[in-house]
């Protein structure tokens, strides 16, 4: 800024790309050197788990960071991906539209030899608390200068020389950005696609304090009320008569007292000790319940587990159930009550439950998850019926664990059909080309066909879309393919 001393922010680092499955790019970043202004930059602790890139059509569309990851640490981290992203394409030039932290803009690349050089003469758009927007564009000026160098193993190595010139406006100050970034290939090394579940991807954005945002507002939303006032007023709601307005009551009451777990996590033993002492009481059971699945903490999830062991009436206990099938994040003691559930009988609540939280856990309790699909395979093989068959299938589809494939591979083209279709289905967390074959042979098949869809709705749109379009022209008089297929799309 004129008049004032540069400020610089300098970081170093390896930054490893392993491609998965699921056609996702991990990302690990091990920093050096993380240098510049305090309280800006996350420390290295804070970057070093890994996240996961996700392209269409070769160019980076989104991000996935693992729960927990602070704000400092997204952007730090979104800010490396897109300054050294690299849209590839053919011929002597191509342009390819990208977005960066500041806004989206039109890369133009043009070939040199081995190199390839990027340039960019304007923002397309301008990030800001809602999004991109087109309003004030003209009023920062980009200046690229890149060049990227490839090989036959890909990019090997890439200088960024980016000047962004922000006008404010009348009276104001202007201010320069120089962006400069060398990266360089250290080796390369053959490794199995990573293992686990794939990373919520959201949009290319500037991350904000999204926990103190929803902190602020869950205080707003409990109002100074205490957890014995808020049950108190369980107990009114609960007696009154089912109407529209009632529901909107109960509704209101649920989302304080969800917003209360959050604020004093600790409240959760109490409301659960509600529902265990109310037992009888089906309409303040679903309302708790329904706090305790929604609230989003380890806590509120331990309490709906630990209910699942008490004596309750067979309908409260079947609320109670459906409720933590729900509740995030899992935990080990959610993990380890189900698994005792399902190891000691047939119940189809807990079966589909533990396959949830045997997908949810892998990351904070990846012990606790795979000894849940060993519970589910060994107990789709004990199984005595076609209805236990197909609860387990659905089950292990929750999962998505990779050692059902086989199991679900011959539901698919066995005798009984009503089996097939829900194995069909359970493909949908299942990573890797072995399901994504086994659905595009599904397409094919007209009495598979709709859950085919419906399961590819879970996967990755770059992979599918073109293929969807064409199911779509094949079964053009079949109108649940075509509303599953425009629903699809409209969320793509």
């Amino acid at each position: 800024m004129a008049g004032k001393a540069p400020t610089m922010v300098r970081v170093d680092g390896r930054w490893t790309t392993t491609p998965r499955a699921d056609g996702r790019i991990e990302v690990r970043f091990a920093p050096e050197a993380i240098d510049g202004p305090p309280g800006d930059l996350p420390s290295a602790g804070d970057v070093s788990a890994p996240i996961q890139l996700a392209l269409h059509d070769g160019v980076l569309a989104g991000l996935g960071f693992p729960s927990g990851m602070t704000v400092p640490a997204k952007n730090l981290l979104t800010g490396l991906a897109t300054t050294f992203q690299y849209s590839s394409g053919v011929g002597a030039s191509w342009t390819r539209h990208e977005e960066d932290l500041t806004g989206s803009y039109d890369a133009a690349y043009q070939r040199a030899g081995d190199e390839v050089e990027r340039h960019r003469a304007a923002f397309t758009a301008l990030r800001g608390p809602s999004g991109l927007s087109t309003a004030d564009r003209d009023r920062v000026t980009p200046d690229e200068n890149s060049r990227f160098a490839l090989d036959d193993d890909g990019l090997r190595s890439a200088s960024i020389a980016l000047d962004v010139a922000f006008v404010l406006g009348e009276g104001m100050p202007s201010f320069h950005v120089q962006v400069r970034g060398v990266l360089e290939r250290e080796a390369i090394e053959r490794v199995s696609p990573p293992l686990g579940s794939g990373l919520m991807i959201g949009p290319i954005s500037m991350a904000v304090d999204e926990v103190a945002a929803r902190r602020a507002a869950d205080r707003a939303t409990v109002d100074g009320a205490t957890v014995e006032a808020l049950l108190a007023e369980v107990d009114r709601v609960a007696a009154l008569a089912a109407s529209a307005d009632t529901e909107k009551t109960r509704s209101r009451l649920l989302s304080r007292v969800a917003a209360l777990l959050r604020v004093d996590p600790s409240a959760a033993t109490a409301v659960a000790e509600y529902v265990r002492a109310h037992a009888g009481d089906v309409s303040a059971a679903r309302l708790l319940a329904g706090a305790l699945s929604s609230a989003g903490t380890r806590e509120a999830t331990d309490g709906l587990a630990h209910l699942t062991a008490a004596p309750l009436p067979s309908a409260t206990r079947a609320v109670v159930m459906g409720a933590l099938a729900l509740s995030t994040p899992a935990t080990k003691d959610s993990l380890s009550t189900l698994a005792d559930v399902v190891t000691h009988g047939y119940d189809r609540q807990a079966a589909l439950a533990l396959g949830i939280h045997d997908r949810i856990g892998q990351g904070d309790v990846p012990d606790g998850a795979r000894a849940a699909s060993d519970i589910l395979l060994a107990r789709y093989a004990q199984a005595g019926s076609d209805a236990e068959r197909r609860t387990y299938v659905q089950a292990l589809g929750n999962s998505g664990d990779a050692r059902a494939l086989p199991i679900l591979e011959r539901a698919m083209h066995g005798a009984d059909r009503e089996l097939a279709g829900p194995a069909v289905f359970s493909l949908r967390f299942v990573a890797g080309d072995g399901a994504d074959a086994l659905l595009d042979a599904a397409l094919d098949q007209p009495d598979l066909a709709l859950a085919a869809v419906r399961a590819i709705g879970y996967r990755e749109p770059a992979r599918w879309r073109d293929r969807v379009v064409q199911v779509q022209a094949v079964y053009a008089d079949h109108a649940g393919i075509q509303d599953a297929i425009r629903g699809i799309l409209r969320r793509w």
